[in-house]
């Protein structure tokens, strides 16, 4: 049975063993996808996910804000020691570019409409 590979493949080792001389290893595969635009699509979307305003909602955002803020802090108190300290990092992308398909016309139920395709 062939398997097809999964789209995103992350991968984060510290101390990896297997003898190179690094101090932290992280692995990103990202395989190709197709991209159709379709905005009606996009509008639908966005009306579904949007939940409006609410006092709970707000507060929600401003735990986030202050958590993304704290986040910040610690990175860059992390950058900084990682620095001093000289640590070295194995970073292996392979990432494979979409294709992107621009319809004509996006009338629903309509496969022949004339698209542009773009690709690498």
């Amino acid at each position: 049975k062939d398997e097809e590979p999964p789209l995103l493949v992350l991968k984060y080792e510290s101390n990896p063993s297997d003898g190179e001389a690094c101090d932290s290893r992280m692995i990103a595969m990202l395989d190709r996808m197709t991209i159709v635009y379709n905005p009606p699509f996009l509008r639908h979307l966005l009306d579904f996910l949007d939940i409006g305003e609410s006092p709970a909602l707000e507060a929600l955002k401003r735990t986030a804000a202050e958590q993304l803020q704290h986040a910040k802090e610690v990175s860059e108190k992390n950058v900084k020691s990682a620095l001093q300290a000289k640590i070295v990092a194995d970073l292996s992308f392979d990432l494979r570019s979409p294709v992107i398909i621009i319809p004509q016309n996006v009338e629903h139920g309509r496969d022949d409409c004339p698209s542009l395709v773009v690709q690498p």
